[in-house]
């Protein structure tokens, strides 16, 4: 009878621990869910329902002499457009190629594929932009005379934006986008710029929203306008590191960097709170608090509502991960390739966005992040066809 009493009494113990172990399985599944729904909201604008349908309709296969690395645009441009009428080479008459000697002849017919392929590079970029814009923000280009008014509102926000009166363009730097490049670019052809460009203003990187209004909007209008951009997540990466990292300026950056750690670390400290130095996921729950906050510091703000570029029309549009590439074609079509060469950036890119760089920090972080952050940046997704990480990992394995 023993025996039964403990029999029964041990299977009653073991069911009672299954049963608690099926319910608190059950819970912890359906929080799952629940995350899972809550975070499947923020991938709406990125579903390909999202893509235009012209974008689906037609390929278009890049020949192979024009395939470059970098973007997957420039790499495979297989939905989105009908094949151009492409412009045949063009051909050095016979009393001069008679001249040249193989070399010569050589290095031109080089010289002259890659125009043409950066030339096709450029129109990829400018019709990809021109598209989104259209179909997805019902955007289009604004009138300098019509629309004078919002576009001088716009004025402050060309703060990191130079012009050259020499050689007639603007440099539209984005910060942590190759911009300390540019910069030593645009004040290397001061020094050697004309007296009266020297008279014009009081240096080479002088802001142009410090120009009266008609100058402003005379030069935004007439001059070639470059715009540079990069992968949102390096560059978000980028200027966490350069101000709480290598605290670069950290005096004027401490204050914001207590208020992260005061809003997102539990239990802080005074001595953490006092250090001004947030964790990498501190930093980034920062930036999406409020999706709607559009603002923020020019090293991490979302360049849509920054330089319009649905709105504003840049002659060359360029990607840091092909700076050296497009650099090098759009010194030449602006006129100072014999002036200048674009700074390196190799170095400090590969150290900034390589994969083990970006794996160190991305992989400390919540998954929870990476919708909210493409949320906060999708127009550059969008508009620069930048791949959407869907995962945590693809974060560091894609490719840009």
């Amino acid at each position: 009878m023993k025996i039964r009493r403990k029999l029964a009494l041990g299977v009653v113990v073991v069911l009672s621990i299954a049963l608690f172990i099926i319910v608190d399985v059950t819970t912890l599944w359906r929080r799952r869910i629940d995350e899972y729904a809550d975070t499947a909201e923020l991938w709406k604008p990125f579903r390909m329902v999202d893509v235009p349908r012209s974008l689906q309709a037609q390929k278009f296969v890049l020949p192979s002499n024009m395939i470059m690395s970098g973007s997957p645009l420039e790499k495979s441009y297989n939905t989105t457009r009908k094949t151009p009428t492409q412009r045949p080479a063009p051909v050095l008459p016979e009393h001069v190629t008679e001249k040249l000697s193989p070399v010569t002849k050589k290095a031109w017919s080089a010289e002259d594929e890659f125009s043409q392929r950066m030339e096709m590079v450029q129109k990829l970029r400018h019709d990809l932009i021109h598209q989104q814009c259209r179909d997805l923000y019902n955007l289009s280009l604004l009138d300098f005379q019509k629309d004078r008014e919002k576009i001088l509102s716009w004025k402050t926000f060309y703060e990191h934006a130079y012009a050259n009166d020499d050689f007639k363009f603007i440099i539209c730097r984005v910060l942590k986008v190759g911009s300390f490049s540019w910069r030593q670019v645009i004040r290397s052809l001061y020094t050697k710029g004309s007296p009266s460009f020297k008279k014009s203003q009081p240096f080479g990187d002088y802001s142009i929203r410090e120009y009266d209004n008609g100058r402003f909007l005379r030069d935004l209008q007439n001059y070639t306008k470059v715009l540079f951009v990069r992968e949102p997540f390096a560059r978000l990466l980028s200027g966490y590191r350069d101000k709480y990292v290598e605290l670069r300026h950290f005096p004027y950056y401490k204050p914001i960097g207590s208020e992260m750690i005061k809003a997102f670390r539990k239990g802080a400290t005074r001595a953490e709170i006092a250090s001004g130095k947030p964790t990498f996921e501190e930093f980034l729950r920062w930036l999406v608090r409020n999706q709607e906050d559009r603002t923020g510091d020019y090293h991490w703000r979302p360049l849509f509502d920054w330089y319009h570029p649905c709105e504003i029309h840049y002659d060359y549009i360029g990607k840091l991960e092909t700076a050296t590439e497009d650099a090098k074609y759009i010194f030449k079509k602006i006129g100072i390739d014999k002036l200048e060469t674009y700074p390196s950036t190799e170095t400090h890119h590969t150290f900034s966005s390589s994969q083990d760089v970006m794996k160190k920090y991305y992989s400390q972080i919540s998954p929870d992040l990476i919708p909210r952050l493409v949320s906060k940046h999708k127009e550059e997704f969008l508009l620069f066809n930048y791949t959407v990480p869907l995962t945590l990992s693809e974060v560091w394995t894609r490719k840009p």
